[in-house]
C-alpha cells in the first residue's frame, strides 16, 4: 500500500515499520496535486487562473443537474437485475432500492426541486446506511434491518484482544486530562502497551500542552496533530518505498478536481483503499459536500478495481470535520447497488482536559486496519489469479455541473454607480 499526503496536509516524519502482515507494501508519499476535474467543491469562490473576469458561484441545483452521466439509460430495468439483495426477513431491498430510484430518475426529468443527500447517492446507485438518519429511500424498518444486516458483516473485521489496552489508554488520559503530563509519560514508558499505540499517546502527548487548541487551528494543523498519529501508526510505512512516488498513483483519481488530503493505495495495483477528506473548525460549516463527494470518489474507484478483474473489495472513507470523525465503508456485493455505510462517528480532543473523546477512536482504527489488511491482500492478488471479469452490473458515475458567470465589477456595475450618486448629489 501506499500512503499519500496531499498539499492540504505537511510532511509528517514516518514512524519505524512494526510488524504486521502489510508492512512492506506500504510508502508514504508527499505529493502536490491539482484541480482539474469536475466533480469536487462545486461552490468555491474566487478568481480562475487566466479568466480574471469569471468565478465559479455555487447556484441551487435542480433535479435535472444529478442526471448529467454517459448512461445509455436513466431507468434501471428490473428485469436486467439478477444479483439481488435480500434482507433476512425476505423483503427484496435491491427492488425496493431501484424502484425508489427510478421514480427520482422520472421526478428529476420533470421538477426543479433539489435532491437530499441520500436520494442524491441512489441516483448513482448508492445506499447510504447510516443508523442516525431517516432514510428517504425505503421504509424505516427495512432500512433498520439494512443497517443491522451490514453492520453484522463489518463486525467480524471488529478486534476482541483490545480491552486491556483500552484499560492504559484510560488511565492516560485521566492524567492528561488533569494536567499531570510527566505522570502521563511516565505511565506510558511503564506500561505494557504495544510500540504503535504508545507512539500515538507520546504524539498526543507532546501535542496537546496546556496552551494547545484545536479551535484556532487550520485543517492541516489539525489534521497533522491528532489524526496523522493515528494513521502513520496504524499503517506503518516502509523505507524503500517512501523514497519514490509512484507517478501513476489510482487511476481514478485523475477524475476528480481535488484528491484526498492523505490516502492509502496499493502499490501492487495502485487502486485507493482509504481516503482521507477535512475541515478544520473555522470551515466545518462548508463541507455540505464532503460526503457526496467521498461516496462517488469511492464508487468510481470500486468500478476501477472491478474492471482490473479483482473481486470485491471494502474501501474506506473518512470525513474528518472540526472535532468530529466520521467513517464510512463501502462495498459492491449487488447488482446496481453499493452499501455506504457509516461505521462510526468519533470525536477528537480540542484540548488536553477532554483527552478522553480519543478513547473509542482506537476499537475503530483496529477494525479499520483489518479492513485494510484484507483489501491489501486482494489487490496483491497476481493477474492470472484474479476473475476475468465482474458480473456485478453498475451504472456510470453521476456528476453535478459547474455553472461560471461574469464576475460584478464594481467599479462599472450600473446598480453600484447609481447608488454612489444618490450620496453625492
Amino acid at each position: 500500500m501506499q500512503l499519500n499526503y496531499s498539499k492540504a496536509l505537511v510532511q509528517t516524519s514516518s514512524l519505524s515499520p512494526s510488524p504486521s502482515p502489510y508492512n512492506n507494501n506500504i510508502s508514504t508519499d508527499n505529493g502536490t496535486t491539482t484541480d482539474d476535474g469536475d466533480d469536487k467543491y462545486v461552490g468555491r469562490t474566487g478568481t480562475l487562473s487566466g479568466s480574471p473576469e469569471e468565478l465559479i458561484v455555487k447556484k441551487i441545483k435542480s433535479r435535472k443537474d444529478y442526471l448529467v452521466s454517459n448512461n445509455v439509460s436513466n431507468i434501471i430495468d428490473l428485469d436486467d437485475t439478477d444479483n439481488m439483495w435480500i434482507l433476512p426477513s425476505g423483503i427484496n431491498f435491491s427492488v425496493s432500492f431501484i424502484s425508489r430510484r427510478n421514480d427520482l430518475i422520472r421526478q428529476c426529468e420533470a421538477n426543479q426541486e433539489e435532491l437530499q443527500v441520500d436520494e442524491e447517492l441512489s441516483v448513482n446507485g448508492i445506499i447510504l446506511l447510516d443508523a442516525d438518519l431517516i432514510s428517504n429511500i425505503v421504509k424505516e424498518d427495512v432500512y433498520e434491518e439494512a443497517c443491522n444486516v451490514v453492520e453484522s458483516f463489518f463486525n467480524k473485521f471488529s478486534n476482541t484482544n483490545n480491552e486491556p489496552y483500552l484499560d492504559y489508554i484510560f488511565n492516560f488520559c485521566m492524567y492528561m486530562t488533569k494536567g499531570k503530563f510527566e505522570d502521563a509519560e511516565n505511565y506510558i514508558n511503564s506500561s505494557s502497551l504495544p510500540y504503535y499505540i504508545k507512539s500515538i499517546l507520546f504524539s498526543l502527548k507532546f501535542r496537546y500542552s496546556k496552551c494547545y487548541s484545536t479551535d484556532l487551528v487550520n485543517e492541516s494543523t489539525a489534521v497533522k496533530d491528532s489524526i496523522v498519529p493515528l494513521l502513520d501508526s496504524y499503517f506503518p510505512n516502509t523505507k524503500k518505498i517512501t523514497r519514490k512516488r509512484s507517478i501513476d498513483m489510482d487511476p481514478s483519481l485523475s477524475k476528480h478536481v481535488r484528491k484526498a488530503d492523505f490516502s492509502i493505495v496499493s502499490n501492487s495495483s495502485n487502486h485507493l483503499i482509504l481516503a482521507l477528506e477535512t475541515k478544520s473548525i473555522k470551515s466545518q460549516n462548508k463541507s455540505a459536500n464532503d460526503l457526496t463527494n467521498m461516496a462517488r470518489y469511492m464508487k468510481d474507484t470500486i468500478d476501477d478495481i472491478e474492471s482490473d478483474g479483482f473481486k470485491t473489495v471494502s474501501i474506506i472513507g473518512i470525513i474528518a470535520s472540526g472535532n468530529t470523525i466520521s467513517t464510512y465503508i463501502m462495498t459492491h456485493s449487488h447488482d446496481y447497488l453499493y452499501y455506504f455505510y457509516k461505521l462510526a462517528k468519533n470525536y477528537i480532543a480540542t484540548d488536553y482536559h477532554d483527552m478522553c473523546r480519543i478513547i473509542p477512536i482506537f476499537s475503530v482504527f483496529d477494525q479499520l486496519k483489518n479492513i485494510v489488511t484484507e483489501t491489501s491482500n486482494i489487490l496483491s492478488t497476481l493477474p492470472h489469479n484474479r476473475t476475468t471479469e465482474n458480473n456485478l452490473k453498475k451504472l456510470k458515475t453521476y456528476r453535478t455541473p459547474k455553472e461560471r458567470i461574469k464576475r460584478v465589477n464594481l467599479n462599472t456595475d450600473d446598480a453600484r454607480r447609481t447608488k454612489r450618486r444618490l450620496h453625492f448629489d
